[in-house]
């Protein structure tokens, strides 16, 4: 991610690579369907004086992804909870907004998750602990200029399984105040 004073002025080359391969990602097996992009991620304490990641994501979409002929037909875009960071909450605050917009009384939501290969089992272990009925969950391995450190996700898998306690706070604060060098060029 590159940044400015202390806040992120765009997505790091990992995001992009996950943004391009869920983007050429085949959808022909649902033609009728809509194309909604879903953007959660809020930011980090260091740089909470500029925009969302998630801000930054969407913009990355329409700068760099405009030459593809099929244009999304929304987006939900978290523009200003800047708490919400890291895997499960950015998926519980992006399926309540979905499902807000796109109540499933109303419609078949089919969703697209795309990340690396050692960060895809937290992704649906996440998934099936927290996913909605109802919704259809597809994964999609990325592409990626770098894993996520081992210790990092191993570090990580602690904390979802300690829960919101003490502990495991303590452990997100431990793990969130190593620098993720590891989604820059």
């Amino acid at each position: 991610m590159q940044e400015s004073l202390g806040v992120w002025t765009e997505i790091g080359p990992n995001s992009k690579e996950r943004i391009n391969s869920i983007w050429h990602f085949d959808h022909s097996a649902w033609p009728s369907s809509r194309l909604v992009w879903l953007f959660s991620a809020g930011t980090d304490a260091k740089h909470s004086d500029g925009r969302t990641l998630a801000e930054l994501g969407k913009e990355y979409v329409q700068q760099h992804l405009e030459h593809i002929s099929r244009y999304p037909d929304g987006n939900v875009v978290n523009h200003n909870n800047k708490e919400v960071f890291g895997t499960k909450p950015e998926f519980i605050w992006g399926m309540r907004e979905l499902l807000r917009l796109y109540p499933l009384n109303q419609y078949i939501l089919i969703v697209v998750m795309g990340t690396q290969r050692r960060h895809m089992p937290r992704v649906k272990w996440i998934v099936k602990r927290y996913g909605p009925r109802g919704v259809s969950f597809h994964f999609l391995i990325t592409s990626q200029t770098k894993e996520v450190p081992l210790w990092r996700e191993a570090l990580s898998w602690v904390k979802l399984y300690l829960g919101d306690g003490w502990l495991g706070e303590l452990i997100q604060r431990f793990r969130r105040s190593v620098t993720n060098s590891f989604d820059r060029a």
